[in-house]
């Protein structure tokens, strides 16, 4: 390995300690994947997240409340996962803080990705994540869920393949040195709050 690449593999090292350090203080962890803070769930928050299906409806487990995904915000994307012990959460996407490996801090999911909803009603479902990476057979896990819970799939617009526009990413090296540079500051903070 010559020295740029040497550099390289010290500043991804450094951002995974870094990113330790910042997951033990603050109870959430910075996902490399997508590139910044991302807000995990503890079991209590993570509950507020569970749907159930009642009479082939999306209901909010906690509140018993319809899920409703239309509306405002405009242009909202309302996200999935349904966890490997078969329980579905779904929330709204915020790009900053949280995203589908938020539900379950990163672990492992069934199937995830995007839908719409009206009033408990499923209208429209894909596979989307770029934390997950969904395949069609991740998505046909989602789908034999419902149809294991009586969710009436026939007018639903489901697709397959997820509809991805490619960003065009930094170069690497910049990448890592953000990351490796914001987790650095973060740790010296959250040690000084620790030391207090």
């Amino acid at each position: 390995m010559g020295d740029d690449g040497f550099q390289n593999y010290c500043l991804v090292v450094i951002v995974e300690v870094a990113n330790l350090l910042i997951a033990t203080a603050n109870g959430g962890f910075r996902c490399t994947v997508c590139g910044g803070a991302i807000q995990s769930n503890s079991k209590s928050r993570k509950e507020g997240y569970e749907v159930v299906v009642q009479d082939g409806k999306l209901v909010y487990k906690q509140s018993g409340e319809y899920l409703h995904t239309e509306g405002e915000p405009k242009d909202a994307k309302w996200i999935f996962v349904l966890s490997t012990s078969k329980t579905l959460y779904i929330g709204l996407k915020n790009k900053d803080t949280f995203q589908h490996s938020s539900f379950l801090a990163g672990g492992a999911t069934l199937s995830a990705g995007r839908l719409v909803v009206e009033d408990g009603i499923l209208k429209a479902v894909w596979p989307h994540s770029g934390h997950y990476r969904p395949t069609e057979g991740n998505f046909q896990e989602l789908m034999s869920f419902l149809k294991k819970h009586h969710v009436d799939l026939t007018n639903v617009k489901a697709t397959e393949k997820a509809q991805v526009k490619k960003k065009k990413k930094k170069p690497f090296i910049k990448r890592a040195a953000t990351y490796a540079f914001e987790a650095i500051q973060q740790k010296q903070f959250y040690l000084r709050i620790l030391n207090q």
